[in-house]
């Protein structure tokens, strides 16, 4: 008897294994009613989640056709299923099930609710944009409200940045977001520190944590360092607490050398502790960054007059010489043969001041020194 009952169950179990095979949407449906998901045309969201997949049960099915056609055809009565997608552990799902929504006619209405939790909880660059889209033609005050909680709540430091992005775009209407924005200055993440540094500024922040929060991601990592030092350049003489940390870079991180002479500069006068480093750098074969160099110690102004012999040391010797050398040679028949190996010696030697360096060394002295500039004989 015992025997007969195991053969019984066996012989269930076989055909119940046959039926799935033959007829997968058999699984989904009391797993469906399991789970309370949406239906339509009697199969659960899940059904038809696996079709936009492209891969049925035992990854060997899926619903004939094109599911996404046939859901935006089906208008309303498939809109269950495609808002309960949209929590779908599937970037692909989620991203399918949104353009379905976005192009049934007549146009569906997505509560705000429902588009706010799925924004604070998506992490794909792409159904995070169209939910956001979606959500500000809605309400920008329920955006807001949807962008802080992912600055707060969610794990992923890529949505975060995508929220700051969006909060940027809001304009004045991001103003709510700025306690948010204020906790971020401590995120773990270094570009999010100086985004959200930006944004604080950009609202009207008093700059001295926004400086002291950017300085501190310079002094501890180098990890995006180029964007911190675009915001202290927005903040131009409030950024005057970093210059220990600025001087420190000049002399330590020649990748970023340039951009930092470029924040020294908009500190302006307020930037004389590094004129010390600015003039030892000047003896630089950088061409670009004495350039650079030049310019920030002009907007330093009188501060920089210690300066002054340096740059007029680069508007004479051996550059001069040596183009007036060319020159003189050049005239000499027969030039051809004497000119062109010149050429290669001056190349070999020359410090390669370009016209446009020496314009922004002879600006630098006119604006620190009237005067030296008379000297320099460059007014």
């Amino acid at each position: 008897m015992k025997k007969r009952w195991l053969i019984g169950i066996g012989a269930v179990v076989l055909i119940g294994a046959v039926v799935s095979l033959a007829l997968p949407a058999t699984i989904y449906v009391p797993l469906g009613y399991m789970r309370h998901e949406a239906f339509y045309e009697g199969k659960p969201a899940s059904y038809w989640a696996r079709g936009f997949q492209r891969d049925g049960f035992y990854g060997r099915w899926s619903p004939p056709g094109d599911v996404g056609k046939e859901l935006r055809a089906a208008g309303p009565a498939a809109v269950p299923v495609l808002l309960e997608m949209l929590d779908h552990p599937s970037a692909q799902v989620r991203w399918e099930a949104l353009i379905t929504l976005g192009l049934i006619e007549p146009p569906v209405e997505i509560p705000v609710s429902r588009l706010s939790d799925v924004l604070e909880k998506e992490t794909d660059g792409a159904s995070f944009e169209m939910v956001a889209k979606l959500l500000v033609q809605k309400s920008k005050p329920a955006t807001v409200d949807a962008l802080c909680r992912v600055l707060r709540h969610q794990q992923d430091a890529n949505a975060r940045l995508w929220a700051m992005v969006k909060l940027a775009k809001l304009g004045s209407a991001a103003e709510p977001a700025i306690p948010a924005l204020t906790e971020t200055l401590h995120d773990p993440a270094d570009i999010l520190r100086y985004q959200a540094a930006s944004l604080l500024w950009r609202f009207k922040q008093p700059a001295g944590p926004l400086v002291a929060a950017v300085s501190e991601a310079l002094e501890t990592s180098k990890d995006r360092a180029g964007y911190g030092l675009q915001v202290l350049g927005q903040m131009g003489r409030e950024a005057k607490p970093a210059l220990p940390v600025l001087v420190k870079m000049l002399e330590s991180d020649e990748d970023q050398r340039e951009a930092v002479v470029r924040v020294l500069g908009s500190i302006g006068p307020d930037a004389a502790p590094a004129i010390p480093e600015l003039i030892t750098l000047l003896a630089d074969s950088n061409d670009r960054l004495r350039r650079t160099i030049a310019g920030a110690l002009a907007r330093m102004g009188p501060a920089a007059k210690q300066a002054i012999p340096a740059l007029r040391g680069l508007l004479g010797g051996r550059e001069a010489l040596m183009g007036t050398s060319v020159l003189l040679f050049a005239m000499q028949p027969p030039c051809g043969l004497v000119l062109i190996p010149l050429i290669g010696v001056t190349n070999k030697t020359s410090d390669s001041n370009t016209p446009a360096t020496a314009r922004a060394i002879r600006e630098a002295i006119k604006k620190i020194d009237m005067a030296g500039a008379d000297r320099a004989g460059t007014r």
